[in-house]
């Protein structure tokens, strides 16, 4: 009797396994399905001529997407020398609302944070840096930007 129950939770365990396989061919048609691009939330990090800097986060998705905040702050950065060493850290010397907040952005829209380069930086000395930035967004936190930085001090 064991033998018979164990015999058939076999090949019931071995008929799951085989459904559930993978199949990249699209029924429709017969051909193999290209794997599609993921359209998602993008972010980008720009140096303008006069030295101060912009970080955009754009909504490349067809819906509406919520960034979650658990601060006032937006957007964090940091300015590294040639070591790695971090010069300097926008929120080091700030104090932030904590209180969760959310920004709805829609489709296609971008949204636009000036970084005030010029008057955060004027205890660090000039010279050549990597300047990198991210959203204080809880879904966006992984999206790091960086950048060659030239600071030429106060």
């Amino acid at each position: 009797m064991k033998r018979i129950i164990f015999g058939l939770c076999t090949f019931f365990l071995i008929l799951i396994l085989a459904s559930c396989g993978t199949n990249n061919t699209d029924t429709t048609t017969g051909n193999e399905s290209k794997p599609k691009e993921e359209k998602t939330i993008t972010t980008k990090l720009e140096v303008k001529e006069d030295g101060n800097a912009t970080f955009t986060i754009k909504n490349e998705t067809n819906e509406e997407a919520t960034l979650t905040y658990s601060s006032g702050q937006e957007v964090e950065y940091q300015l590294l020398d040639n070591e790695k060493n971090i010069v300097f850290t926008y929120s080091a010397d700030k104090v932030f609302v904590l209180m969760m907040s959310e920004n709805v952005i829609q489709p296609n829209e971008e949204v636009v944070i000036q970084l005030e380069l010029k008057t955060e930086l004027a205890e660090v000395p000039a010279g050549s840096y990597t300047l990198i930035a991210w959203s204080a967004a809880k879904e966006l936190s992984d999206k790091k930007q960086e950048i060659a930085y030239e600071w030429a001090g106060k």
